[in-house]
């Protein structure tokens, strides 16, 4: 997924298999990102309800979500 002038996206992946899957911000480099800058503001990726989903057979929708909260904001914001 990539943000490209946009606040907000989605992914949806369908016909998983049931288990735990782990998700994660990443740099372009696939490394997980714990902090980063933005046109000289520094954000940190911040996870609602922790970084996994269960797929189960009692709940086979699994979702998360995430945002960036800045710390400050981007230089020509």
């Amino acid at each position: 997924m990539k943000f490209e002038n946009a606040s907000l996206s989605e992914v949806e992946f369908t016909n998983l298999e049931l288990g735990t899957y782990y998700v994660a911000e990443v740099d372009s480099d696939g490394n997980v990102v714990t902090s980063g800058d933005v046109d000289g503001a520094e954000y940190v990726p911040v996870y609602a309800n922790e970084q996994e989903v269960k797929v189960e057979e009692t709940n086979p929708n699994g979702n998360i979500e995430f945002e960036n909260n800045f710390l400050s904001l981007p230089q020509e914001y």
